[in-house]
């Protein structure tokens, strides 16, 4: 049920009521945490799979592409800031195609006369395996419009991690994104 008031939230602008304030980078209403119009907050984190048949997450719009990939898209392309997921702090360009386009390098042996060589090579991101978002959000009682209302604040692409021997070992954030003027250190 939380996925599905998720993406309501991400997809439609929540009007607020007594208690807001003006965001000032995008000029949207947000709740004023501390006014007496609120009298319960908390803040939530979890994920969204977009690929479990059992989620119960309900398709509203079709696009062309799913919202994983969007983000993915403006992310790369400089539209969204990303975040450092550990640290929050900003992610510079050349961080951010390094994720996407991760330069490694590999020795390789010669079977004939056992010599080695390096050869630089570069794995772009498998976008296939990124189909999962970790969701941070408010949610709040808003006691003069007697509603409980929720503020997605940002989201994580989650890239799926396989082992060796292709055993799933778990989902690894690639970074955060934040939405309406939000960041890491904003309330």
């Amino acid at each position: 049920m939380k996925e599905i008031f998720c993406l309501i939230t991400i997809f439609m602008a929540v009007i607020f009521s007594g208690g807001c304030k003006k965001n000032a980078s995008t000029g949207a209403a947000v709740p004023d945490l501390a006014s007496a119009d609120i009298t319960w907050a908390k803040k939530t984190n979890f994920k969204l799979d977009f690929k479990d048949e059992n989620s119960q997450i309900e398709q509203m719009k079709m696009m062309d592409k799913e919202l994983v990939q969007i983000i993915l898209d403006n992310v790369e392309n400089g539209k969204l800031q990303a975040w450092d997921y550990t640290t929050g702090e900003p992610l510079s360009q050349e961080k951010i195609q390094n994720i996407y386009h991760k330069k490694d390098t590999v020795v390789i042996t010669d079977p004939v006369s056992f010599e080695e060589t390096r050869k630089a090579i570069e794995n772009d991101l498998d976008r296939d395996k990124v189909n999962k978002l970790r969701i941070k959000q408010e949610w709040y009682w808003d006691n003069k419009a007697m509603q409980l209302q929720s503020r997605l604040l940002g989201a994580a692409p989650l890239l799926e991690v396989y082992g060796p021997d292709d055993n799933y070992r778990g989902d690894l954030p690639l970074y955060m994104v934040y939405f309406g003027g939000n960041g890491p250190n904003k309330k």
